[in-house]
């Protein structure tokens, strides 16, 4: 049994992406992973066992541009000082590797320097593929049992990124302001975090321990005309047939 809790957040209008997001958790992360999900009214379906509700508030209290402040009053509400926070349309399409999670949580828990540890390949590719940093700096950052650490340049891009990750609160919340869209979290909580300077770190590993895909995405309007993108490009072939027969995952397009 893990010592930390996966924090979904989601929205009335994204309850439905719950559905797939709880099949592949519980097929490749576990049953006796706890979980909680912060929303905002009830759901009007049952969740596993390992999987419980908390609710922020009214909806109507959190528009959209005022994202970050339910983030920042769920940080609140929640006991947890080192969480792994994820949104309900980051699907998993692999197997966990739950071992490495633990260890990353163990070691934000026990480094009071870390803001979050991403749980993707998102930091490494930055580092070793953007133009600004490519070739640059020596992300390397160790070792980590079977993990290799890897460093954020302080003012890369996306430093806080929404991207699965570990989080430190204390830290996360430094970086966070009233008033924000949830581009504007990335964007300009990034910059915050750069502003901490280089005593605060964001890490990543070159090993992908949480695999998964964001299921709805924002196009740009050219291509979109206003529609979101529904992907379901990344599951396994037999993963997405059980869920189209359950009646819980749609085919790809916009919608």
């Amino acid at each position: 049994m893990s010592n930390y809790r996966v924090v979904v957040s989601s929205c009335d209008k994204y309850y439905p992406y719950l559905k797939p997001f709880i099949h592949q958790f519980q097929k490749y992360w576990g049953h006796d992973q706890n979980v909680l999900v912060a929303g905002f009214s009830p759901l009007d379906f049952d969740m596993p066992n390992n999987f419980k509700f908390h609710g922020i508030g009214r909806m109507d209290m959190y528009p959209i541009n005022k994202w970050s402040d339910s983030i920042i009053e769920l940080l609140h509400q929640i006991r947890d000082d080192v969480l792994v926070f994820m949104l309900e349309d980051y699907w998993i399409t692999d197997k966990v590797d739950t071992e490495g999670v633990q260890l990353l949580v163990d070691y934000a828990k026990t480094h009071p320097e870390v803001i979050r540890i991403d749980l993707t390949p998102d930091r490494l590719h930055t580092m070793k593929y953007h133009p600004e940093f490519a070739g640059k700096y020596d992300y390397h950052y160790g070792k980590l049992g079977h993990l290799d650490l890897v460093k954020s340049k302080c003012g890369a891009p996306y430093t806080l990124a929404m991207i699965t990750s570990v989080w430190r609160k204390d830290n996360v919340l430094r970086c966070l302001q009233e008033g924000w869209d949830p581009w504007e979290v990335e964007m300009k909580g990034s910059y915050k975090a750069y502003l901490m300077g280089d005593d605060y770190v964001v890490l990543g590993t070159e090993n992908n321990p949480v695999p998964h895909c964001v299921g709805i995405r924002k196009l740009p309007e050219a291509e979109s005309h206003g529609k979101l993108w529904y992907e379901t490009g990344y599951f396994k072939p037999e993963d997405k047939q059980q869920m189209m027969e359950l009646g819980i995952l749609q085919e790809t397009g916009f919608f």
